[in-house]
């Protein structure tokens, strides 16, 4: 599955009219293909989570992040202070990745941290993860 039938298959499922998120080499092609909507280009994933915080703040419509699994460890300071305290809703598409080297730590670890987080995670295909933050997902504890 491509990326971009991937985070379309997401965004589908969520019906956000706002996502962020940093493209990276393995995306920034696909985002054109995406389906026509209000795109905030992020520099890092907590500014995109925070982004999407305030854009859910100002209008409770539930918003998407992406981002690959490297970025989610620069993503977690703003989903344990500001998302989970203040049980913001989001949908979060995360692009697994263990292509190289540096992707290999995090490409392995990152379901383990969403599952921590006590997040359910949809996994979709071999390469994407998906988890929406405050729904009937939401683990029990």
């Amino acid at each position: 599955m491509t990326i971009a039938k991937s985070l379309s298959e997401a965004i589908q499922k969520s019906s956000p009219y706002f996502i962020s998120g940093v493209p990276d080499s393995g995306i920034k092609d696909d985002l054109k293909d995406v389906v026509d909507i209000k795109h905030h280009i992020a520099v890092d994933e907590g500014q995109a989570v925070a982004m999407a915080v305030g854009f859910y703040t100002a209008t409770k419509s539930v918003p998407l992040v992406y981002m690959q699994s490297d970025g989610l460890c620069n993503a977690l300071n703003a989903i344990t202070s500001l998302v989970i305290p203040y049980k913001i809703p989001m949908n979060i598409f995360i692009s697994m990745r263990r292509t190289h080297p540096q992707h290999e730590v995090m490409g392995r670890m990152t379901e383990d941290i969403v599952n921590m987080l006590e997040f359910e995670a949809l996994r979709m295909g071999n390469n994407h993860l998906t988890f929406y933050i405050y729904d009937k997902q939401r683990k029990s504890n």
